[in-house]
């Protein structure tokens, strides 16, 4: 029986390193497929003033023929507030701060930095204002308990 479980556990591991490497995969290739983006010297007139991100009705999609990465999520941040996105592997958590910054496009909905759309700030000016830190995952070991 316990060799059984071990062995399912070595196949639900293996399944979900798999997906993220394809994951992975996608990842690089639409980043590939991204345009250089090109930074005016003129940062005046997109100062972030209150710090306020919303995402309004957001949908975005990698390809056409699959599933939406994002659909139809809305939040608000505001200065010094953070939030912490949590779910499994592709359910859209990178894609939503890579949509915030700037590195992908929408296919509907609004970002808004500030109450105006993130396309009018500059993104050098909008990434000066946005801190990521990466999870910390504390994995407890319920078969040495």
């Amino acid at each position: 029986m316990f060799n059984s479980f071990q062995k399912f556990g070595w196949l639900v591991s293996t399944y979900t390193t798999t997906e993220k490497e394809l994951i992975g995969i996608e990842r690089i290739n639409q980043f590939l497929k991204n345009k250089t983006e090109s930074f005016s010297k003129d940062t005046s007139s997109s100062a972030i003033q209150k710090g306020e991100l919303v995402f309004d009705r957001v949908c975005m999609t990698y390809d056409p023929d699959k599933p939406p990465a994002l659909n139809d999520i809305s939040f608000k941040c505001t200065k010094g507030n953070k939030i912490a996105v949590c779910g499994r592997t592709g359910s859209g958590k990178s894609t939503i701060l890579n949509c915030a910054i700037g590195l992908y496009k929408t296919n509907k909905g609004r970002i808004l930095i500030d109450g105006q759309p993130k396309s009018f700030q500059e993104l050098k000016n909008l990434r000066k204002h946005i801190v990521i830190t990466l999870p910390f995952f504390i994995r407890p070991n319920f078969f040495d308990i």
